[in-house]
This record gives C-alpha cells, sequence and structure tokens, in this order.
C-alpha cells in the first residue's frame, strides 16, 4: 500500500493509513490503534480492524488500560498475556473475548495536555518481537509528523477560505454602497452610513443587507423602490426566490 500524501488527506485518513500499514511490517502483529488523549481521557481513536475499535470503544468504562497507563507515564506498556494478566484484570479479559492474547503500547506528548498513542496486537501470547516497543515508537513520531503536516495544511485552507469570504463580504458591500450613491446622490460615507443603519433596524449583518440589495438589483429601477428597499418596507426576505 503506497503512503497516503498528508497534504491532499484528512489528519484521520493518515492515521488510519499508517496503522493499516504497521500490522505487515512487524511478525506476529495482527492489527494496529493510535489512541488521543486528552487530559488522561481517550478523547479519539483509529482502528486498523473492527474489533479492536470494539476492544477500544469499552475503554473509558475500565478501571485502567495499558493505553492509559502508556499515556498517563509516556513509557512503553507490554502485555504478554491476556490470559494469565492480573494487572490490567477487566481489560484483558475483554481482549482475550475478542482473540487478543498480547499487546505493545507506546506513547508520546503532543503539547501539555495531549498525548497519543501507538497499540500494537498479536493473537499469540508473547507474540510481538523484543523491538516491537521501538518499532512503534518510531511509527508514532512518523505519525505524529504527518499529522502535523496535514493540520497545518488544513489550517492554511481554513485562511484561506476566510480570505476568500471576508474578501466576498466586502465587495458585495461596494456594490450596495454603489447602487446607493447612485440612487441617493450621495458620497461614499452616506452610503455606508444608510446601509449600517438598514442593518441595525432589521437586526441584520451589514453584509446580508449589500446582499439583498445586490440580489434583487433587478427590480424596477427607480430611487423610490431602492429607497424602500433600504429603509426596512421591501427588505426581501431570505426565503423570497
Amino acid at each position: 500500500m503506497p503512503p497516503v500524501d498528508a497534504f491532499d488527506v484528512s489528519p484521520e485518513a493518515v492515521t488510519r493509513d499508517l496503522i493499516e500499514r504497521v500490522a505487515g511490517r512487524l511478525p506476529g502483529c495482527c492489527g494496529a490503534t493510535s489512541e488521543t488523549w486528552h487530559r488522561g481521557r481517550l478523547s479519539g481513536r483509529v482502528s486498523s480492524h473492527p474489533d479492536l475499535a470494539e476492544l477500544m470503544a469499552v475503554e473509558p468504562s475500565l478501571p485502567d488500560t495499558p493505553m492509559r497507563a502508556a499515556a498517563r507515564t509516556l513509557r512503553a506498556v507490554r502485555l504478554d498475556d491476556t490470559l494469565t494478566d492480573m494487572h490490567w484484570r477487566p481489560f484483558s479479559a475483554r481482549a482475550l473475548d475478542l482473540g487478543v492474547r498480547s499487546l505493545v503500547c507506546v506513547a508520546q506528548a503532543v503539547g501539555d495536555e495531549r498525548a497519543m498513542s501507538c497499540t500494537l496486537y498479536s493473537l499469540r501470547p508473547g507474540g510481538l518481537p523484543d523491538h516491537a516497543a521501538s518499532h512503534a515508537a518510531d511509527l508514532l513520531v512518523e505519525w505524529t509528523t504527518a499529522l502535523a503536516q496535514a493540520s497545518a495544511f488544513a489550517d492554511v485552507q481554513a485562511e484561506a477560505r476566510q480570505l476568500s469570504e471576508a474578501i466576498a463580504a466586502r465587495e458585495l458591500v461596494e456594490q450596495a454602497k454603489g447602487m446607493l450613491m447612485h440612487a441617493l446622490g450621495c458620497d461614499a460615507d452616506s452610503a455606508y452610513r444608510e446601509l449600517a443603519a438598514a442593518a441595525e433596524r432589521g437586526q441584520l449583518k451589514l453584509t446580508d443587507v449589500a446582499r439583498r440589495m445586490v440580489e434583487h438589483r433587478s427590480a424596477p429601477p427607480g430611487q423610490d423602490s431602492r429607497l424602500r428597499t433600504l429603509r426596512g418596507a421591501r427588505i426581501p426576505n431570505q426565503n423570497t426566490g
């Protein structure tokens, strides 16, 4: 499976691609999950398989789990056999029901209040090699780097959309001002004050008043018609076709 381009997809898709790839890289690994933690509480998860998603779904209701311990201490946690484990017994019992016999979990801090963990699973007791923890830690670095790239790109896209919307809104207001200057024979400042007053009377945004004027500029021409529209007697309803 080729790597996902972090700039073309969402952070969730980047995470899903990485956890699907890790299962094929490590001998004995049957799947993986990524867990996001905020102040010690699970806030998000992505799983390579539905059974693992089911296991993570019950995690918040359990007294403690290897994932929570890793996120809390930022140290690798290894569980070699869910059948004999007594430390996380409720979790191990649930994992055993789903066929999971062993796992390794590592975590990394993301800022001051968040952490991300990576958990690798096996269907056999002690089924993960000794280097599984370091492999998971390397994967986690790759993970967070890809997610940071995807998130940064998403932020740039959001800023671009906001800038585009601001420019479009300004153009609408300028168009409406031009219509008023022509209809009323006034200057730009007076036209703006008329728009602002109409927005206040109608409890609308300035851009909404401007948009309605521009959208209805094909109405029968005449200063009186435009004045009535501006002053609220004929401001078109948003549902008007």
